[in-house]
């Protein structure tokens, strides 16, 4: 038993040694679109061109709108790159409708032309 323990130790460690200073925060916008739709933009906070492996944000409204999100559209550029898809169903919370997105890459941004 204790093998299999280790070899997981071992696996995390060097997991999380690898990751610890590649993080970077970034900044995400919701923007209305054209055909009444939401734009979702990121940005990173610095000079960033490495990989975003891998994100998850929640978009936020109040739920007396009576408002709920549709399916997600991605162009095909930005689905290669980098495909968001949702993380369960809508939430309920007291005043406010939320839903969970993720997305996960392994495309490096200098591999990207828009």
């Amino acid at each position: 038993m204790k093998r299999p323990l280790r070899a997981y130790f071992v696996a995390l460690s060097i997991a999380v040694l690898t990751s610890a200073g590649a993080q970077t925060t970034m900044d995400i916008t919701l923007t209305p679109g054209l055909n009444n739709d939401l734009e979702v933009r990121i940005r990173p906070d610095i000079d960033f061109d490495g990989l975003v492996a891998g994100m998850v944000f929640t978009v936020r409204w109040s739920n007396t709108t009576g408002a709920s999100l549709g399916s997600e559209i991605q162009d095909a550029t930005a689905l290669d790159v980098c495909n968001v898809s949702k993380s369960g169903p809508e939430q309920v919370v007291g005043d406010y409708r939320y839903q969970v997105y993720v997305a996960f890459s392994l495309t490096p941004l200098t591999e990207i032309s828009f």
